[in-house]
């Protein structure tokens, strides 16, 4: 995130504070389509930086300014890298669990599975965890997984890797599903892992 932003800063001085702040639309308008790369690397790593915080204030103050980088990226080419704007906007759509926006994750889900030819098992896993295991909603989280499993992971080779560890995580949910889900009627993961402690 530190080298994203130094990039972007070169280009765009002062803009990490006006992302922060919530006022960098101007500057972001000023974006070509060559600055997507960039845009969406900035958004990501930041992201991924919230999600690794465990609830951080300081970090979820910053969603704002992820948002606005991928945002602005959708406007300039909502197709990049076969959709993977669309699916990093799945879980930010989705922040809140049943309180997030379900309707606009599943849009987005839908837009990354069409621009990747139905070939991104990424696409289902993380509507899966980030729409579906927040409702609880169990049977549809399953099948939403199969669906990621059901994806041929030499079908796109620029896919494949993507693919495959997405494949993985899939497993790894539907093996954890008792824990998951509290109408199984055993202790959820959070018990599990407190237990274990």
């Amino acid at each position: 995130r530190g080298h994203c932003l130094a990039a972007l800063e070169s280009a765009w001085p002062g803009i990490t504070a006006s992302l922060r702040g919530g006022t960098a639309a101007p500057m972001l308008a000023e974006a070509k389509t060559d600055d997507v790369p960039l845009l969406f690397w900035t958004g990501a790593s930041w992201g991924v930086g919230v999600a690794a915080s465990g609830g951080d204030v300081a970090w979820l103050a910053d969603l704002g300014a992820v948002e606005a980088l991928f945002g602005r990226a959708l406007e300039l080419d909502e197709a990049y890298d076969r959709g993977l704007l669309h699916q990093a906007m799945i879980p930010l759509s989705a922040v809140g669990g049943p309180r997030g926006d379900a309707q606009a994750a599943r849009h987005h889900r839908d837009r990354a599975l069409e621009l990747a030819g139905g070939q991104a098992a990424a696409a289902h896993v993380a509507y899966a965890e980030a729409v579906l295991l927040p409702q609880q909603d169990r049977a549809a989280f399953e099948a939403e997984l199969r669906q990621a499993l059901e994806v041929n992971i030499d079908s796109v080779p620029a896919l494949r890797l993507a693919n495959v560890l997405a494949q993985q995580r899939a497993r790894f949910l539907l093996s954890s599903m008792d824990l998951l889900f509290l109408d199984s009627g055993e202790e959820t993961l959070e018990e599990a892992s407190d237990s274990a402690l």
